[in-house]
């Protein structure tokens, strides 16, 4: 069950990559942090993903050596 979340989360980032999830993201303005709305959703879905693999990792290896 745990592998299907995690399968499915992946799933609905990659999905806010491409057609039709960038449709969300599609705009110039507002600036967020200096940069066009779409850099940072891209930049925003990037760093989810890091950090879901990062907690995907340590769950898989917790306790191992």
């Amino acid at each position: 069950m745990k592998k299907i979340c995690w399968t499915i989360w992946f799933g609905i980032l990659l999905g806010g990559m491409v057609w039709p999830g960038i449709i969300l993201g599609d705009r110039v303005e507002p600036f967020v942090l200096g940069f066009p709305f779409l850099f940072f959703w891209f930049i925003a879905i990037i760093l989810l993903q890091l950090i879901s693999l990062l907690l995907l990792y340590r769950s898989e290896y917790k306790g191992r050596k």
